[in-house]
């Protein structure tokens, strides 16, 4: 789907609302072809938000993997990633969060 240069964090088991997660996106209007590998990006979006990665530069790397998802789409897309994956993101990077 998306191959950002972060880390990608395994454990399936985790304790993430995976779930709840795909549920979001899907109510969002993002559609996805593999629920895992949706799954695995929202991962590393937060690993490259914990590298540093600003929230627009995500946006631009979504949409570049991803011919046709509109800005909309993968700003919510990063949003329901931090809220889910990493909520300490949303606190230490603004420009990630939808105020």
């Amino acid at each position: 789907m998306i191959g950002l240069a972060a880390p990608a964090y395994g454990d399936p088991d985790n304790g993430f609302d995976d779930a709840g997660f795909l549920a979001t996106v899907r109510d969002a209007g993002i559609t996805y072809t593999s629920s895992d590998q949706a799954i695995a990006f929202a991962k590393r979006v937060c690993g490259s938000m914990g590298n540093g990665k600003s929230g627009p530069e995500l946006i631009h790397d979504l949409q570049n993997n991803n011919p046709g998802l509109t800005t909309d789409h993968a700003t919510l897309f990063v949003a329901i990633s931090a809220k889910y994956y990493c909520p300490q993101q949303l606190t230490k990077n603004p420009e990630a969060s939808a105020h």
